[in-house]
């Protein structure tokens, strides 16, 4: 398994059995310090062509994309328990070993995505809200102080994303 650190024991755990269970991707490099941030992009499902556009720019730019869940072209939602858990365990590993996140809130419905960015916002993780300009995608949650918003209004969102993500590498490295 990869040298990621679960902050929660209880979700070292989870991480674990999923892992066993052929759950988590065991060839997943550990993120190394000097590494450029390593950022998880949420969505909404229905936006993963639109999260994997994201994740591609990114990788472009030099960040390590952890989130896995957008690659798949046949990414669903899952009908059981087991495949629920599988898909959990799998999103849950992938946002313990980031550093951002990048949420895409500004079309769709943003379910577990807001799950998503409450349990990074949970870590102390900063997170660049993308919301649209109508203030649709946008909850209580996009109030808290690691939280940089973006208005997703189609004009350069990609090199203001980055520029924030950027800053927040910048911000890393001083510290």
């Amino acid at each position: 398994m990869s040298s990621a650190t679960f902050h929660d024991p209880a979700v070292a755990r989870l991480v674990e059995r999923a892992y066993l269970a052929g759950g988590v991707d065991s060839h997943m490099p550990p993120i190394r310090l000097g590494q450029r941030l390593a950022v998880y992009v949420a969505a909404p499902l229905a936006q993963r062509s639109v999260a994997e556009h994201f994740a591609a720019a990114l990788r472009n730019h030099g960040f390590a994309v952890v989130s896995r869940w957008h690659r798949s072209s046949d990414a669903r939602d899952p009908s059981s328990d087991a495949e629920r858990f599988r898909v959990l365990s799998g999103n849950i590993a992938d946002l313990e070993r980031c550093d951002a996140m990048l949420a895409l809130c500004h079309a769709g419905t943003p379910r577990a995505t807001f799950g998503e960015i409450t349990w990074t916002l949970r870590q102390q993780k900063p997170v660049v809200w993308a919301h649209h300009a109508d203030g649709s995608g946008r909850n209580i949650f996009d109030a808290h102080k690691l939280v940089r918003r973006v208005v997703f209004d189609g004009s350069n969102a990609v090199g203001r994303i980055i520029a924030e993500l950027d800053a927040l590498a910048r911000e890393r490295d001083a510290s």
